[in-house]
């Protein structure tokens, strides 16, 4: 009873209102009959997503509507089609956005419109492009979802968007709206969801409609050998063969393992309530002292983002980040951790110091592998040594650069150093620098890094 208590009370505050509701379905028929005029009569438009199955909330205003050619027509001439409709029947100020092919994205009296092509396709039958599988989408999940459903979906929403979890962009790796509503028709209610969560053990595998036979050990077997790697797989009610929670991460869904967890065990409204915003000068004078206190050294690199999709550059950046942490601890340094900014192309790593030692120490072969020794030994400059360390042969040598920043400079130039093909010619432009106290450009990657705190652990 208090969990639906709690469901109630939040629905009441993110749901649209009935004006709401009734207006933003008016306003998309109105484009959808504009549109039409200028298309051929082989092309379905339809509105599709949260707001068209009553699953947003309050405040998205987000028109999605999808133009459906015949599949038989190529990419270029539908994409044409589309942008000359568009721009015919809604007179506005279009930009042009990029996924897989261009589409059209407005705002227009306060709503912001996408008109997006796709192909006309069959569930299971295989797609010409990803937004293909909208429509049938639409379709599906308006003829299942129930009205108490669609309420528990909003309400799942709002407890993953405050907890920062909502959202298949790249750089969240949340949970998206799709999901969110395949996840409610698989469990029934949101009460039931979070139960299940609760005990979730990863690799999680929901198979809602039973066409991989998921419940027996052959079609799990199959599943977890087809979509390896993934933390959670979630099989496409209208395509088998896509994990529709792909773009969760590890740490998304750990994330709401502890949320289910604990909202199960002490329901409340808190769950749900935004964390009050600390003002940036009370933020920066925090990140301070914790940073003196710390007595450590952070490292900053900013990096210019090259004009490439998010989808693609995101896991690029990470992975530049990655790379750039085992290359400083392979030169030397000792690190605790590291954090991005990818909005501001900025990675942040904190150091135990910003200098190396003069010396450090190279191990050789075992002291009976003489020719190997002779060859360890040949042409060093020798500062102690050689002696024995165990059965190993060593010497200390002087190390000629010993400054972070210098040689993080050296890595950022240097070729094969692991950093990624689209940042390898804006790495060696990068500015690196050391972090000494709380500026607007370092504010927010610091806070990031410095100011985690997982409420629900």
């Amino acid at each position: 009873m208090e969990m639906e208590r709690v469901f109630a009370k939040i629905a009441g505050e993110v749901s649209p209102s009935p004006a709401e509701l009734k207006e933003e379905k008016k306003f998309a028929a109105e484009v959808i009959s504009n549109l039409e005029k200028f298309l051929p009569k082989t092309v379905e438009v339809t509105f599709v997503g949260s707001a068209a199955r009553d699953t947003g909330l309050r405040g998205d205003r987000d028109i999605d509507l999808f133009a459906a050619f015949p599949r038989e027509m190529n990419e270029e001439v539908i994409v044409k089609k589309t942008f000359d409709a568009a721009k015919k029947a809604v007179k506005t100020k279009w930009e042009t956005h990029y996924a897989e092919h261009p589409y059209l994205q407005s705002n227009v009296a306060g709503f912001q419109i996408e008109v997006i092509p796709c192909f006309k396709v069959e569930p299971n039958t295989g797609i010409k492009s990803a937004v293909d599988r909208s429509p049938l989408h639409m379709d599906y999940l308006q003829k299942k979802l129930t009205q108490r459903q669609r309420r528990d979906v909003r309400v799942l929403k709002k407890l993953l968007k405050t907890n920062q979890i909502y959202g298949a962009e790249v750089e969240i790796g949340g949970f998206s709206g799709l999901v969110c509503e395949q996840l409610m028709l698989k469990y029934g209610d949101l009460e039931n969801l979070l139960r299940e969560a609760a005990i979730w053990l990863p690799p999680i595998i929901v198979d809602y409609e039973g066409t991989w036979n998921s419940e027996t050990k052959q079609g799990k077997v199959e599943l977890l050998h087809r979509f390896k790697d993934a933390s959670i797989i979630l099989i496409d009610v209208i395509d088998r063969n896509r994990n529709a929670a792909a773009a969760i991460s590890s740490q998304s869904l750990a994330k709401f393992i502890l949320l289910a967890k604990a909202f199960v065990k002490k329901p409340s409204e808190a769950f749900f309530k935004e964390k009050s915003q600390l003002a940036s000068q009370s933020k920066a004078k925090i990140l301070n002292k914790i940073i003196s206190k710390r007595g450590t050294t952070f490292l900053l690199i900013e990096l210019k983002k090259p004009d490439v999709v998010d989808d693609i550059l995101f896991p690029q950046f990470k992975r530049t980040e990655k790379n750039i942490f085992k290359q400083l601890e392979a030169s030397g340094f000792h690190l605790f951790g590291s954090c991005d900014s990818y909005s501001t192309g900025q990675l942040l790593f904190e150091v135990t110091s910003s200098e190396l030692p003069k010396v450090k120490q190279l191990v050789g072969p075992p002291a009976w592998h003489s020719e190997n020794v002779v060859g360890f030994l040949k042409g060093k400059k020798i500062s102690r040594g050689p002696y024995l360390n165990g059965e190993k042969v060593c010497i200390d040598v002087e190390q000629h650069e010993i400054e972070l920043i210098k040689i993080t400079e050296q890595l950022l130039r240097m070729e094969k150093t692991g950093i990624a093909s689209h940042f390898i010619v804006p790495a060696k432009s990068a500015k690196v620098s050391l972090v000494k106290k709380v500026s607007k450009t370092n504010l927010n990657v610091l806070a990031k890094y410095l100011l985690v705190k997982e409420e629900w652990i």
